[in-house]
């Protein structure tokens, strides 16, 4: 009995080394002590977020169904429109850019007050950690919505350019209908679409437009594009793609016409430069290359026999079925 209980007494004696053997060294204490910090900054951190970015999320979502509401709703009785305006598949690519850098910029913004909200929701704000978990998150949003948000900004300039481009010959080409000409714009084909198409006595014709800026003070020498036939020599560049362009365009609507009408359309094509002057025989090569001020005069100065009557009703009257808002596009070339 005597020697159970100095074991006992032995055995309490150690149980205080035993746990002290399993207390928390002051460092993992601070570290503990840290890290429920951080996560409690965090998790009101992101509390207050969803509180203030809630409204901003749901506007963001209400607009966005409304904008396809309105899409819906509002893209019916637009088919029953005669024509496509100028410019038409660069406006509704405008929108769709636009709503896009409108998101980007609301990611940027939720990130920030993701970040603030992390920062001053701590016990003391002016701590590194919740400083680099604040960082880490704006960093991140940055990353990934900076550089779509700069080439969403620039995409958007430059349909704009293109779109004043468009717009500008289209005004100039409407003049044709009072020379009997019919005029049709932005007309839809499966993979593409034609800038401008005209159709009359003289033929068909395809135009594709060039929209290049200009210096704010052009010399003559800077508002000049040289064209060899082949590719456009511009002050600073050159560059073949709108002449190819527009002869893959004219050749594809001339093989589409040739089809429902049963008849060899040839379809001259043309490339309109906007506000520069063309040096160059351009009316020898195969694409003109031409400004659209001068498009009037040379197409009505040419032979007005080219079409039958006959023929020329069938072509305006299938553009005019394919040209309208929300009709269908011409089938590609097989």
């Amino acid at each position: 009995m005597h020697l159970i209980g100095v074991d006992r007494i032995s055995f309490r004696e150690e149980i205080p080394e035993v746990f002290k053997s399993t207390e928390c060294s002051p460092i993992d204490s601070t570290v503990h002590d840290l890290l429920r910090e951080i996560l409690s900054s965090l998790g009101a951190g992101l509390l207050l977020a969803i509180l203030f970015n809630a409204p901003l999320g749901f506007l963001l979502w209400k607009a966005s169904r409304l904008r396809r509401q309105y899409r819906v709703a509002g893209g019916l009785p637009l088919k029953e429109l005669s024509f496509r305006p100028p410019g038409e598949s660069l406006r509704a690519r405008i929108d769709r850019l636009i709503d896009t850098q409108q998101s980007e910029i609301i990611a940027l913004l939720a990130a920030a007050i993701v970040a603030v909200l992390i920062v001053t929701a701590g016990p003391d704000p002016w701590q590194l950690p919740l400083f680099a978990v604040a960082f880490l998150v704006v960093g991140a949003t940055g990353i990934w919505a900076i550089p779509r948000l700069l080439r969403t900004t620039r995409q958007i300039w430059e349909c704009r350019l293109a779109f004043d481009g468009e717009r500008s010959v289209g005004e100039e080409l409407n003049q044709l209908m009072y020379s009997g000409y019919h005029v049709f714009h932005d007309l839809p084909c499966e993979r593409f679409n034609i800038d401008h198409v005209i159709v009359g006595p003289a033929g068909v014709f395809a135009i594709e437009t060039k929209t290049l800026q200009c210096a704010h003070s052009p010399s003559p020498a800077e508002s000049r594009v040289r064209y060899d036939g082949e590719k456009l020599a511009w002050p600073h560049h050159s560059d073949s793609a709108p002449v190819d362009q527009a002869l893959f365009n004219a050749r594809s609507l001339g093989h589409w016409l040739s089809c429902v009408t049963d008849t060899t359309i040839r379809v001259q094509p043309i490339v309109a430069v906007p506000g520069w002057t063309v040096q160059g025989d351009s009316l020898q090569a195969d694409v003109w290359v031409l400004n659209p001020k001068d498009i009037r005069a040379i197409v009505t100065g040419s032979d007005q026999s080219a079409l039958d009557p006959s023929v020329l009703q069938q072509i305006t009257a299938h553009l005019s079925d394919r040209s309208g808002i929300g009709r269908a596009a011409c089938p590609h070339p097989s």
